[in-house]
């Protein structure tokens, strides 16, 4: 039986959150960033999305998934983002500004970024400190009501 700590989400919370909402990638970039000032390298990779609410969802953080895609790792150079998004209504569409941690730190051509998957979060969990951390990862940049 697998034991979840508080501040990990349920099977069960990851997939209904991909039930609620749809993530759409509009742009990034290659060029790592530093999140904090002092922080000794850059290690985040600037990324753009559209977040848009289709059903009813109230658990925080969310969890997104972002894949680099043509690295020589392969499949698996993803990383989990917890995401705090405050509310979203119900037929909106938000556009997010987010920092990505790059774990890998590995040229890659492209990037994805979706609902986080069961089987991806059990692969790249995510620890306590880092969901303190998430809340300076995402920034809204704009809304649209549907």
């Amino acid at each position: 039986m697998c034991t979840f700590k508080p501040h990990e989400p349920t099977v069960q919370d990851l997939l209904l959150g991909r039930e609620a909402y749809e993530v759409m990638l509009v742009s990034f970039s290659h060029t790592l960033e530093k999140l904090e000032p002092n922080d000794f390298l850059p290690r985040y990779n600037r990324v753009s999305f559209k977040i848009r609410c289709r059903s009813a969802y109230h658990h925080r953080p969310l969890f997104l998934t972002v894949r680099r895609h043509g690295s020589k790792i392969g499949a698996d150079n993803f990383y989990t983002v917890p995401f705090f998004a405050g509310d979203i209504p119900l037929g909106s569409e938000i556009e997010y500004g987010l920092l990505s941690f790059d774990s890998f730190n590995l040229p890659f051509e492209s990037i994805s970024i979706e609902m986080c998957k069961p089987e991806d979060y059990a692969k790249r969990r995510v620890s306590s400190q880092h969901i303190e951390r998430a809340r300076k990862f995402v920034l809204a940049t704009g809304q649209k009501g549907c």
